[in-house]
Order: structure tokens, then C-alpha cells, then sequence
């Protein structure tokens, strides 16, 4: 979230009467709060489950693994997803389903 400072500054530059609370809740809890009027803005995943929202990229976070040092891949820098195909991993939850959530890489 190295990005979150530089938002803050210019929001507050812009908008310096503007109250900003911080706090961290899942995506889909955050579109049910900006559906009922209860946030204003928020930054989030897309969340299909909210068509009446307008999203806008703020930045891309990398995707990353991480694996135990003796793992065949451990020493690579990068690593074409279709390399783990067939791992056993722990992914992210349903709560942030653009990613997905499985039990293994087909």
C-alpha cells in the first residue's frame, strides 16, 4: 500500500474539509457500505456482486508466491503461473473473488 500516502496528500490537497477515515474491511463489505450511502468512496476490488458501482484503477498490485526455500522454483525470480500448475497451494479467499480461490493450479 506504498500508494496510500500520495492519495492521502492529494486528497487532501483538493479537498482539505474533507474528513477521511482509514480502515481495512473486505471488498464486498466495503460495495455494501457505498451502496447503503454509508461510504463515500473506497478503494477495492471490483466487485461483480455491485453493477451500480463505477470502478477506476488506482494501481496494479503484483500477484506473488510464496514458497518454502528447497521448493524447485525457490530460486527464480519470476515465475510463469503455468509453472505451478498441479502444486497443492493456499490462495486468497472468496472475499476477493477476481482472483479466485482453488486447492490446486490445472
Amino acid at each position: 500500500m506504498n500508494w496510500l500516502p500520495e492519495a492521502m496528500r492529494i486528497l487532501h490537497d483538493e479537498l482539505p474539509k474533507m474528513q477521511v477515515t482509514i480502515a481495512s474491511q473486505y471488498s464486498p463489505d466495503l460495495a455494501a457500505a457505498l451502496l447503503r450511502g454509508k461510504l463515500d468512496v473506497a478503494f477495492m476490488r471490483p466487485e461483480a456482486q455491485a453493477p451500480d458501482l463505477v470502478f477506476k484503477v488506482v494501481t496494479k498490485e503484483p500477484l506473488v508466491v510464496i514458497l518454502p526455500s528447497d521448493h524447485r522454483l525457490a530460486a527464480h525470480q519470476a515465475i510463469d503461473p503455468h509453472d505451478l500448475a498441479g502444486e497443492t497451494f493456499i490462495s486468497v479467499s472468496k472475499t476477493a473473488p477476481c482472483y479466485g480461490s482453488s486447492s490446486t493450479i490445472t
